[in-house]
């Protein structure tokens, strides 16, 4: 019982304040279907019915005129959820924009300040094959997945997610009529990529005692050559501060 209130609470609190997370109602549904009883559905129906209440409440009040979309939110919603060839045509163009891709791998990594301070194109380098290194040691260590169901739902949640932050920033932050989704920052897709990792995880423990050993040496050269590229970035932008 107290298990359970407390992950609603944190679903509440985590949807509410990232509004692409809401995919994970899926989480939801299927812990209500794997359990089938009525004090679980009572406990997802309420979580889900304070969310919807809370970003209604929010979306009244909520005001950004630092954009002027040429239409109301709600407006740009309606014409891309009746034409959704509109939304995956803008949605292509921006995965194409090469530069654009750039910056969402490089802020996804990491750019420091108000983004005026990215890291050496050989830091991002190095950060992603251990990072990538790390996931797959951890990850791929077994052919069988138990809960391939529940995997199969986080890794939906996951990719709707993603689609749900290009949507919602092109009804928010970009103007009409649009060619490319404007106002995305990698760091967005975070939550998604965690969703996605614990989706790959094994559930116990490898018997690979050689891939568990080589899975943590990965991950401890990972932390510590971050804390290099923090330190050589900080000491390269603030070099008087630094002597």
């Amino acid at each position: 019982m107290l298990f359970r209130s407390a992950w609603c609470l944190a679903l509440f609190l985590l949807l509410c304040s990232r509004i692409h997370m809401l995919p994970m109602f899926l989480l939801l549904a299927f812990a209500c279907w794997k359990s089938r009883k009525p004090i679980h559905t009572f406990s997802a129906t309420a979580t889900v019915v304070a969310v919807i209440v809370w970003l209604y409440v929010a979306s009244q009040s909520a005001l950004d005129p630092r954009v002027n979309l040429g239409l109301t939110t709600s407006e740009l919603a309606k014409i891309y959820l009746f034409e959704p060839l509109k939304f995956i045509h803008v949605l292509a163009y921006t995965l194409w924009d090469v530069e654009r891709i750039s910056f969402y791998w490089r802020s996804f990594i990491g750019i420091l300040g108000w983004l005026d301070t990215p890291l050496q194109n050989t830091h991002y380098m190095g950060l992603t094959m251990l990072l990538l290194l790390t996931w797959g040691l951890s990850s791929f260590t077994t052919l069988t997945w138990p809960n391939l169901t529940a995997r199969l739902g986080l890794v939906m949640a996951s990719v709707l997610s993603i689609l749900l932050i290009f949507f919602a920033l092109l009804i928010t932050w970009t103007p009409h009529p649009a060619q490319l989704v404007e106002g995305i920052q990698g760091r967005y897709f975070l939550i998604p990529a965690l969703l996605l990792g614990y989706a790959t995880s094994p559930r116990t423990r490898t018997n690979d005692v050689k891939v568990s050993r080589l899975a943590l040496t990965s991950l401890v050269f990972f932390l510590g050559y971050s804390i290099w590229c923090l330190q050589q970035t900080l000491m390269f932008r603030y070099p008087a501060i630094s002597t």
